[in-house]
Order: C-alpha cells, then structure tokens, then sequence
C-alpha cells in the first residue's frame, strides 16, 4: 500500500504551551477563588477563614499557602476577579449602545451596573463594603490597573458624548473644585483626557447610583418604593439631566 504525503505539522503557537502542572496549579487556584466566593456569599470578609476554603477544596491550611500567600492576599485576588467581572459588563455595554445618544448609554450603563450587583451580592459587598487597602495584598490583588479599567468605560462614554455636544460640560457654581491631589494624579497616570470638573460630576454621579444600588441590595429601600425598577429609572433620568445629557 501506498501512503500520502506526511500532513505538515504546525508548530507555531501564540505563546508558550502550558505545562501540566502549570494547567493544574492554574486550575487549583481558580478552584481556590470560586470557594473563597461561596464562602463570602455566607460570611463578610472579617468572618472569611482560609481554613474552612482549604477543607472545601480538599487541601490542608498548610497547603493552601503554595497558592496564596495569606487569607487576605486571597480575599484581594477574589475582589479583583469581582472588579473585571463588573468591567466586562461595561465594556459590552458601550459596545452594544454604541452610536446611540449619550444619556441613553449612561442609562444602560448604570442599569447594567445594578444588574450585575443584584446577580453578585456577595462580590459587590465584597468590594465596596471592605476598606480598599485590605485588597491590595499579593501580586493578583487589586492595583491601580484594575481601577483605571473599571473607571474606563464611564470615562469614554462620558468623554465622548461631552466630544459630540450630547453632554453640556460645564462647571457647577458650587464653588472650589473638591476632588484630591491623588485623583488629578491618578488621571495623569492613567493617561486619561477628562477635564477636573468632568471626573467630579461622574464620582458624585457614580456614588448617587452606587447610594441607591447598596441600599437596595440590603433592603433599606423596600419601604419607601413598590417599584424599584421604575424608581431607578427616575434616578437615572436625574442623574443624566444633572450631567446635561441628552
């Protein structure tokens, strides 16, 4: 019998291959961080144990330390797991709403934003319920990376309905602008183009709808509202009036 010609072998790859203890240490770590998540569902971070996680996923607390270093260390590397999940979301709004006018996308944004709260309660409480620099432990914590791609998209968004005249930027008379030395610095770093009184009107923006998202999530809402979607949408409408968005 004949044979064919040897089919080719491509060896070209987009980066190196992965060893199998590479795949299973990868593995063991996400592993590690999806318990860590139901026992935080349960529990605040001050009642989290890394014991309990290590006898979840079948290590001995000894073990648990080749992956992480300490329970806050792990605790961070689940808060910044928490802030891409929630990034991602606003990166696919902006995609889906784009070409649409400005408070329309801010709108989406901001209902993409208390859906994600409402389906991750624990990873919301987790992050914004916990002093930022008890996340910041071990090299997969939360870095100054991470909160410049969670602020990203609002900030584009935001910028480019400012660039297309659908938002009225304009300076409140509401006297010195508060916004800290850090926050100015933060935008030079992150090499973001947003005017001084821009970023003021998004945080205090952000923290209106974030207020009322939290206060919902833990029930203090309930008596004042019977519709809290129609409510929201109220929130959102004044929000974006208050940024002269169209």
């Amino acid at each position: 019998m004949g044979s064919g010609p040897t089919p080719e072998i491509d060896d070209e790859s987009d980066g190196p291959v992965e060893t199998r203890r590479e795949r299973v240490r990868r593995e063991t770590v996400e592993e590690i961080k999806a318990t860590a998540r139901e026992h935080l569902t349960l529990a605040s971070s001050s009642q989290f144990s890394l014991r309990a996680v290590a006898r979840d996923v079948g290590l001995t607390p000894s073990a648990i330390y080749r992956y992480f270093g300490s329970q806050q260390e792990l605790v961070g590397a689940v808060a910044k797991d928490a802030y891409e999940s929630v990034t991602h979301v606003f990166r696919a709004v902006a995609a889906e709403t784009e070409g649409e006018a400005a408070g329309a996308r801010l709108r989406a944004l901001g209902r993409a934003y208390r859906r994600w709260g409402h389906d991750h309660k624990a990873e919301f409480n987790l992050i914004f319920g916990s002093d930022v620099d008890d996340l910041v432990e071990g090299p997969s914590a939360v870095g100054p990376d991470t909160l410049v791609d969670f602020f990203a998209t609002p900030l584009a968004m935001y910028t480019d309905g400012v660039a297309r005249g659908e938002i009225a930027s304009r300076p409140a008379d509401a006297g010195p602008n508060p916004l800290s030395a850090r926050t100015l610095g933060f935008l030079t770093t992150a090499g973001l183009d947003v005017e001084d009184h821009d970023l003021n009107l998004l945080v205090t923006s952000w923290a209106a709808i974030h207020g009322f998202v939290a206060l919902e999530l833990f029930g203090h809402l309930a008596r004042f509202f019977d519709d809290a979607d129609a409510a929201f949408d109220r929130q959102l409408s004044l929000i974006t009036v208050a940024l002269g968005a169209r």
